[in-house]
């Protein structure tokens, strides 16, 4: 609800209570044609009717502080959880950047290790050489895993902007309930989307070099490398399958506790408004309007 609408409601409140005291005053058979009684319930009615908006006043006052208090709390939580889904996207991203760099490694060994054996046989004058077949086999498993390490980054990039909107249909969730109660929250989220962009993206804690190729790795049993090879790649498959599986569980883990954090914060609210209303609501009649009876 929002506040304008919740102080309406207020007044239709205070405009009943005062309706039925005037009513049950002015209607009591006692109060007829006894002037003074009715200047006291004249009176009376002067001083509800101050109270009352009094009290309208004070309810809104408080009303206003618990949304503001609320929306400070919205805020603080936004930059906690920001920097904390931001944290989980950007390891779940380092993840299968480390595993792709160490598929790509392996890919350039097995390129050097080609490349070598060949430059050996041409040292050598050799017309046929044993590990001819050998090298182009190795050549063709090479290109054919370059193939398919380009095609896991590309996934890789989209799988990292899905878990950036999965975080921001997270916090979406929750506030989008949150803002009927203090109003429009847009500029917070858009505040904190920007900020789970930037934390997303950071590579500051992603390694620049997983390892150092070098040129000279010419083992003679190309065999070996090739093995190598096809194990690092069925590895770099396994492990974005597993990251992809992690961050999972913890965008749920993490989603569970927003999600309790934002209820918390709406049932702060609910409960101000109903001890404003029992305020209220709470109103014993006073000496001067029950001796008119």
């Amino acid at each position: 609800m929002k506040a304008y609408s919740y102080a309406a409601v207020l007044l239709l409140v205070l405009h009943a209570r005062v309706s039925q005291s005037a009513s049950v005053s002015l209607l009591h058979p006692g109060s007829q044609g006894d002037g003074s009684k009715v200047e006291a319930v004249s009176r009376q009615l002067s001083s509800i009717l101050l109270a009352t908006q009094t009290g309208l006043a004070r309810a809104e006052a408080h009303h206003k502080k618990a949304v503001e208090s609320a929306r400070s709390e919205v805020d603080r939580l936004l930059a906690s959880e920001t920097a904390a889904l931001g944290a989980l996207v950007r390891r779940y991203s380092a993840n299968l950047t480390q595993s792709e760099g160490r598929f790509d490694t392996a890919i350039k060994e097995a390129k050097a290790a080609a490349k070598a054996a060949a430059e050996q046989a041409t040292a050598d004058n050799a017309i046929q050489f044993p590990s001819g077949d050998g090298v182009l086999r190795l050549r063709a498993q090479v290109a054919a895993a370059e193939r398919s390490l380009w095609r896991s980054k590309r996934q890789h990039a989209r799988s990292v902007r899905e878990a950036q909107r999965n975080a921001e249909d997270m916090l979406d969730g929750g506030s989008s309930k949150l803002s009927l109660l203090v109003g429009d929250l847009s500029p917070l989220m858009e505040g904190a989307k920007r900020q789970l962009e930037a934390a997303a993206v950071d590579s500051s804690d992603v390694p620049k070099s997983l390892a150092n190729i070098s040129a000279n790795k010419t083992s003679g049993n190309l065999t070996a490398v090739a093995v190598e090879l096809q194990r690092a790649q069925l590895s770099n498959q396994r492990e974005v399958t597993m990251a992809e599986k992690d961050f999972r569980a913890l965008l749920q883990k993490a989603e569970l506790s927003v999600m309790e954090k934002w209820k918390r914060i709406g049932d702060g609210l609910h409960k101000a408004q109903l001890e404003e209303s029992a305020q209220l609501h709470h109103k014993p009649q006073s000496k001067a309007l029950r001796s008119t009876r």
